[in-house]
């Protein structure tokens, strides 16, 4: 057995894995992440799926030995928007809700047509192996998907008193001259949307 077979020998025995997707807001929320507000992104941390891994295989006087070490990790966000994130991010917690990744985040602009946007995390692994007087380097990529639901969030304005009240569109330009003339609030209407969300307009 040459070396280069033994060294194959050795990363299947590595059993490297994709990325364990991890996301906050979780992809598990039923309402999951917000138009404008920070994702994180981040790899469930194990031997198979951010290493290094070190394995060894022989035959005889031969033997050889390879290193596999994830380098990035690539996100595709569902949106058009691909994100590198160097290692396997930073995982989130509580303490630091409201706040953007060091090190791997996203934020969406629009909402999931579908009500959930596709995400894909494909590890690059870089592997190095060496062995009966032969060496060499190869890559591998492993790739895991899952789905976030992505929501825009809208409001109204409250006057002190804690009622719904909408703006005005602002005064059309005109070439006529202005004419003095009494203005009133208009009420608020509102029309439920099957979604349980409100459209309102004055």
């Amino acid at each position: 057995m040459s070396p280069a077979e033994l060294a194959q020998r050795a990363i299947e025995q590595m059993g490297l894995s994709a990325p364990d997707i991890r996301l906050a807001p979780p992809a598990t929320s039923p309402h999951g992440a917000t138009v404008g507000f920070p994702v994180w992104m981040w790899s469930g941390r194990s031997e198979a799926t951010t290493g290094p891994v070190t394995r060894t295989a022989s035959a005889g006087a031969i033997s050889v030995t390879a290193t596999a070490r994830l380098a990035h990790i690539t996100w595709s966000m569902g949106d058009g928007s691909s994100v590198r994130c160097d290692g396997p991010g930073t995982p989130f917690s509580d303490s630091r809700a409201g706040e953007a990744s060091p090190t791997c985040g996203h934020v969406y602009r629009a909402k999931a047509p579908g009500g959930a946007f596709p995400v894909a995390a494909t590890g690059h692994w870089e592997i190095r192996w060496s062995g009966g007087g032969q060496s060499d380097f190869r890559t591998m990529d492993l790739t895991s998907t899952a789905r976030l639901p992505v929501r825009e969030v809208r409001t109204l304005n409250t006057d002190p008193r804690g009622t719904e009240r909408c703006r005005s569109p602002p005064p059309r330009r005109s070439s006529r001259p202005l004419r003095a003339r009494a203005t009133r609030r208009r009420p608020l209407r509102c029309a439920r949307r099957a979604d349980d969300a409100r459209n309102c307009w004055c």
